[in-house]
């Protein structure tokens, strides 16, 4: 499983989808070892297809091939007409972006989980980081007295 450890930090999330990811089979094979990244990877529209960008998937090790391979290369994502339509709708009306942000192994096919949403601002990002640390000193004020 390949998770996008910044989605929650930078971004707020809204809705929630899966999408199947069409790859090589080399790509499979790296992907089964663990071996890709979603840091920067952004999700595009182009032509009422939905494609992951900067998605880096590692060569797969024990390649024989002389072929050239782009670890960065555009792939697709498989979600159904009315999904794409749907998330189209919502892209316009409320300005969002689409936040991958995972990859996991599903009935011996890959699906990437990604989210509509909006990247946070730095004020927004300030009154986060304040929220939690009383939180967090909260509960350990309340946690050392029981």
């Amino acid at each position: 499983m390949i998770i996008n450890k910044k989605l929650k930090k930078n971004y707020s999330l809204s809705k929630h989808y899966l999408a199947g990811l069409s790859l090589l089979g080399l790509e499979v094979k790296s992907l089964r070892n663990n071996e890709a990244s979603l840091e920067n990877a952004y999700i595009i529209c182009s032509k009422n297809e939905f494609w992951i960008i900067n998605l880096y998937i590692a060569d797969y090790k024990y390649n024989q091939s002389t072929l050239n391979y782009d670890a960065y290369r555009r792939r697709k994502l498989l979600l159904n007409r009315l999904e794409i339509q749907k998330i189209l709708l919502k892209i316009k009306q409320e300005k969002l972006i689409l936040i991958p942000e995972k990859i996991f192994l599903k009935n011996n096919f890959f699906k990437l989980s990604f989210y509509l949403g909006k990247r946070l601002k730095k004020y927004d990002l300030r009154e986060k980081i304040k929220k939690s640390e009383i939180n967090k000193s909260l509960q350990k004020k309340y946690h050392h007295k029981i």
